[in-house]
């Protein structure tokens, strides 16, 4: 929790920062510049923030450009079709890139997660492969283990017996 208000509030900085900006700047950008420039926020919160955190700055931002630099300015009344069409498309285009950069994210933490995976089966195999005996091969097992999942492993042979049927 600590977390995304930690979160919240780096982006609020960030989004009242580019309104700021937006505000000096508004006769050279126009409201396209300063949708575009709000809508990178939206992407950086999408990006480095949870999700719930990255929606909440995409709707802010929506509010702000829809105060700030909508007409009749300083109100959420909105004077033209063309600008609450603006608006809304702001926000629904925020609000799927918002989407898909959280999925791609998470797609790419599973490829990380999969091809670690596989270096680990590839690893195995080749221990197992090349092992001369059945002493190196549980030994260097276990230190392949040990140091996949950062715990103690140990392999415990019941009888010696079996070691001589094997």
């Amino acid at each position: 929790m600590q977390k995304q208000s930690l979160q919240f509030v780096s982006m609020l900085i960030l989004l009242a920062i580019v309104t700021a900006f937006n505000y000096n700047f508004f006769s050279a950008l126009g409201l396209t510049g300063v949708t575009l420039l709000n809508l990178l926020v939206v992407v950086s919160a999408a990006y480095f923030c949870e999700f719930f955190v990255a929606l909440s700055i995409d709707f802010l931002a929506f509010l702000a450009i829809n105060y700030f630099f909508t007409e009749p300015r300083y109100t959420f009344e909105v004077a033209h079709i063309e600008s609450l069409t603006s608006l809304v498309y702001f926000f629904i285009v925020s609000t799927v890139i918002t989407s898909l950069v959280k999925q791609l994210k998470y797609e790419s933490q599973q490829s990380l997660i999969n091809a670690r995976r596989a270096e680990f089966a590839r690893t195995l195999a080749e221990r197992l492969a090349l092992a001369n005996n059945i002493d190196s091969l549980l030994l260097g097992t276990c230190k392949l283990l040990q140091q996949e999942f950062n715990k103690p492993f140990a392999i415990a042979i019941p009888q010696q017996t079996w070691r001589k049927n094997v």
